[in-house]
């Protein structure tokens, strides 16, 4: 796997928010950015709930084409010129943003290993950081409400807050909050969620 989009841990190995030379947010599992975990999965961090597998009918593992023709019968349109091989970027085909997980989003990142669908980043930029604090407030409010969340306490200046759901069905999911300079030298602030595979660590 080369990217994934958003902070990810899986079983104790954090992946952080990167971003990407197009100027939205891309996450290297591997990312140099370290993060402190809480002394690994401990009976306090076990699975409470299972995590979502599948997003606008396609399930993780899908492929490639059955994402893209799934996404788009749910109003979502692929944006060609700035997605690649390892990852498709969405937004609403109508309108300037979508539901998911009872909360509202205007960019969807979808990864890629091959043609193998393995994990996305929900995610909405701001101006600035209080904006998008309000908004990770707003989706841990929303998480926390049926799963179990893991305070993870970042070691790096870009990220300000991150948050994981570990889930019984081999999936995780993490939440974000973090800033970085797009393409065009601006200084962007992002609130995410990310699922995905929680074996997927290489």
């Amino acid at each position: 796997m080369k990217t994934l989009t958003s902070c990810l841990v899986a079983a104790g190995a954090l992946a952080l928010i990167m971003p990407s030379c197009n100027g939205s947010v891309t996450v290297n599992e591997k990312a140099s950015v370290a993060v402190t975990t809480h002394d690994s999965v401990s009976s306090d961090t076990m699975p409470a709930a299972d995590v979502p597998d599948e997003f606008f009918g396609a399930k993780l593992g899908a492929t490639r084409d059955e994402v893209i023709s799934r996404f788009a019968a749910n109003g979502l349109t692929m944006l060609n010129d700035i997605s690649d091989d390892d990852e498709l970027k969405f937004h609403a085909t109508e309108g300037e943003d979508f539901e998911f997980g009872g909360l509202k989003w205007t960019m969807l990142n979808v990864d890629f290993d091959g043609d193998r669908f393995e994990g996305l980043m929900f995610y909405n930029e701001f101006p600035d950081k209080p904006s998008a604090m309000k908004a990770y407030d707003e989706i841990v409010g929303t998480m926390s409400r049926q799963y179990k969340l893991v305070e993870q306490v970042p070691e790096d200046s870009t990220v300000y807050a991150t948050k994981m759901i570990y889930g019984t069905n081999n999936c995780n999911a993490a939440l974000g909050c973090y800033k970085y300079e797009s393409i065009d030298k601006r200084m962007l602030y992002s609130a995410s969620l990310t699922f995905f595979e929680a074996d997927d660590n290489n």
